[in-house]
């Protein structure tokens, strides 16, 4: 070959770096290299087996290819099949319709369940509250009347929180009832006879999905019982969380029972229960009384005509019951809780009534005053009417007086001149009916604006009459 001469040719010296030593090679021992020596090597050694190992595989392979590509064929054909049945009649969209209301129908049951869990635990937890604060009532020693009225107030209060819960739950409970009975007429609408066969081809191409749904349906399962036992855990634990407490509250309580009843007297003592049967009716008919601003009197003194010293008095009363309202006021304002709060109340009820019906008396005494003026105005008239009348006739007569009102025999009543009215008292007069028929002797007096004649006998008395004339004594008749 061209190339044997270059693969004999050797270097005549090496070096070889082994630690700090040069070794100059031995190359007498060197043979070399022949290419066609080791290609005959080769050919000796040579086997059979590898090639038709690869030669196996290749037609295994082959064979595996050709069968499963038939197989994958034949299950495609099968499947086109199915799906085509489910595009002609309209299945597949059913089967997803149907499953998609199931499942939003078993939520809907869910959340029904869910709230109507919640409501009895309010409604539960609601009444707890009130026991636990009826227990806790009982042991701070209040007056009956503030016993019961705290008490009164705990159970308003639980039964407005009941209420309030019980309209949330019936919202509620009207929403997720129509959205169950929405989903459940939409299934029945649907399809029977398309959704039963439906049903049927499902079951056959999709048995992998009904084991998931089996195997999410345990697990569904299996949570709500772990939910269901929490809950039953959690209810365990308040109610014994709530004895607890009540056990708490009767311990402090018998504990502290000696320190409670000195605290109590002495509460007593500053708020005393007092047993009046007169005072409590007294409170109970004012407590109808409104509880108005007090009526002032001085305006009255703008509205009617007063005395300067009437309505100087009415501003004094005024005063009085401005500072008589403060000071209750002010005692009303201090935190008793017993007979001294409602006694204090009623006093302001009181005080704001009397100033009321005292300011109603005054203009009633101020309108009545007036008309009496204006009927006695009238009487003056008529009254000067008649003394002009009569007083006439005495000028025109010549007499001193005449009878009025002969009714009181002992007392009779005679009209004389206002000329002679300031000097009759005790003047002896005659009474004539005639010039010259004596009736009998009076004396004159003096009753306040009337002129009076007192017969000396009653015989006298008897006969005198309206319109009789009356003489003074100038001299003694014969």
């Amino acid at each position: 070959m061209d190339n044997d001469n270059k693969i004999n040719i050797s270097k005549p010296e090496v070096k070889l770096f082994l630690g700090d030593k040069i070794i100059t090679p031995d190359l007498s021992s060197a043979s070399s290299y022949n290419i066609e020596e080791e290609f005959a090597k080769a050919k000796n050694n040579r086997s059979y087996k590898v090639p038709l190992i690869l030669i196996g595989m290749g037609i295994f392979v082959a064979a595996f290819s050709i069968l499963f590509t038939r197989y994958v064929k034949i299950q495609n054909e099968k499947m086109k099949v199915s799906v085509e049945s489910f595009d002609d009649l309209n299945l597949r969209r059913l089967l997803d319709s149907v499953s998609r209301i199931e499942n939003e129908l078993s939520l809907a049951m869910a959340e029904k369940k869910q709230i109507d869990d919640t409501y009895k635990e309010s409604i539960s937890s609601a009444e707890q509250f009130r026991d636990a604060d009826l227990h806790t009532l009982q042991y701070m020693n209040l007056s009956k009347y503030e016993y019961s009225k705290q008490r009164q107030a705990i159970l308003d209060s639980c039964e407005h929180k009941k209420a309030f819960i019980k309209v949330a739950y019936d919202e509620d409970t009207e929403y997720i009832d129509a959205k169950i009975k929405g989903l459940t007429d939409q299934l029945a609408a649907m399809d029977s006879a398309n959704l039963e066969r439906a049903q049927e081809m499902q079951s056959e191409i999709d048995s992998q999905r009904k084991v998931f749904e089996i195997e999410k349906q345990q697990l569904v399962d299996e949570y709500e019982t772990n939910i269901e036992a929490l809950k039953s855990q959690l209810a365990s634990q308040k109610e014994e969380a709530y004895k607890e407490r009540n056990k708490a509250i009767d311990t402090v309580a018998a504990r502290y029972k000696k320190e409670i009843a000195s605290l109590k007297a002495t509460i007593d003592s500053l708020d005393p229960v007092l047993k009046d049967e007169k005072a409590d009716k007294i409170v109970f008919d004012t407590a109808l009384l409104a509880n108005t601003a007090p009526s002032l009197l001085s305006p009255l003194a703008e509205e009617f005509e007063l005395a300067e010293n009437d309505v100087l008095l009415l501003g004094l009363i005024d005063g009085k019951l401005t500072n008589f309202e403060y000071l209750s006021d002010k005692i009303a304002a201090q935190p008793h809780k017993n007979s001294l709060a409602s006694f204090a109340r009623t006093r302001t009820l009181l005080l704001h009534s009397f100033a009321d019906d005292v300011a109603r008396l005054i203009t009633n005494i101020l309108d009545s005053r007036g008309e009496a003026e204006e009927k006695a105005a009238a009487l003056d008239s008529m009254v000067h009417s008649y003394e002009f009348y009569l007083e006439t006739n005495l000028k025109e007569s010549g007499d001193f007086g005449c009878v009025v009102d002969p009714r009181n025999k002992n007392e009779i009543v005679v009209y004389v001149s206002p000329v002679y009215k300031e000097t009759i008292e005790d003047t002896q007069a005659y009474v004539y009916r005639k010039a010259n028929e004596l009736i009998g002797e009076v004396v004159l007096k003096k009753h306040g604006d009337k002129v009076i004649a007192v017969p000396q006998s009653s015989r006298v008395g008897s006969k005198i009459k309206v319109g009789d004339r009356v003489l003074i004594n100038v001299s003694k008749p014969k």
